[in-house]
């Protein structure tokens, strides 16, 4: 295994044993890692494991989260223990970017209709940000901001805070994902596959509500992570993760801006 085909590791059509074969060799020292670091695939998940690297911005996090939990069958697998801590570790990290709150976003966006999808959790973002420009094409992404979302992420909590914030207005809401995410899978893969089908039904459902001449925020009441055991996805705070609150990567959600094509 040379620098080149451990780059490509993915498309060498290997069976999967063969695959975990070569992540074991890896993360014991036999093969060296690419001089250059990858950001995906197999090898960049064991180079996690061998040489951590922080997200430095909510971005970074969204990338990184997104790479690490496609490859979380194959290296729960193979590095149970160790893997299932890295994840547990990033998940809660803090980025070091000041986010305001969400009721304050929301604020500050009355003119908006306002779109609000159960879940809307970072490790999808690249699903999100395809689907929603696809399916509102009446709108353009002006741009996507980041808030942080309540203390306990869940819905009912989400909606106590507006009331706290004064905040009545209407909106339209999506739940198609929230339910995806309790499946009980913890098969990004297939858990995005799934979701892009299913928020896209939604998506166009709504199209015939909503007033192509004025602006349009979605946003999510919370993000998602996957459990310390690995074995689903979760959100929910202490109840659900055991700890004292819950994680960063559930109180970050993305809010997206779309404005009437001028």
């Amino acid at each position: 295994m040379n620098e080149a085909s451990l780059k490509k590791l993915e498309q060498l059509g290997l069976a999967e044993e063969a695959v975990d074969r070569v992540l074991e060799l890896l993360l014991d020292g036999q093969i060296p890692l690419p001089a250059r670091p990858l950001t995906t695939g197999p090898v960049a998940a064991a180079r996690e494991l061998l040489q951590p690297v922080d997200p430095q911005s909510v971005e970074d996090m969204a990338k990184k989260m997104a790479e690490l939990y496609r490859q979380h069958p194959r290296m729960v697998r193979i590095r149970g223990k160790a893997w299932l801590s890295r994840l547990d570790q990033l998940a809660s990290l803090q980025t070091g970017e000041p986010l305001a709150p969400l009721t304050t976003l929301l604020n500050q966006a009355s003119e908006y209709q306002w779109i609000l999808v159960d879940s809307l959790g970072l490790p999808l973002m690249d699903i999100y940000r395809e689907l929603f420009q696809a399916v509102w094409s009446h709108w353009r992404l002006e741009r996507i901001d980041y808030a942080t979302a309540c203390a306990e992420t869940r819905t009912d909590s989400f909606y106590q805070d507006l009331l706290k914030a004064g905040l009545n207005k209407p909106f339209e809401k999506i739940n198609g994902l929230d339910t995806l995410i309790h499946s009980g899978s913890s098969n990004l893969a297939d858990l995005a596959k799934r979701a892009r089908a299913e928020l896209e039904i939604h998506c166009q459902r709504l199209l015939s509500k909503l007033d192509v001449q004025r602006p349009l925020l979605v946003f999510g009441d919370h993000g998602f992570r996957l459990t310390p055991d690995g074995k689903s996805f979760t959100h929910g705070g202490p109840s659900t993760l055991e700890r004292s609150g819950p994680s960063t990567l559930e109180r970050i959600v993305p809010v997206f801006r779309f404005l009437p094509h001028s």
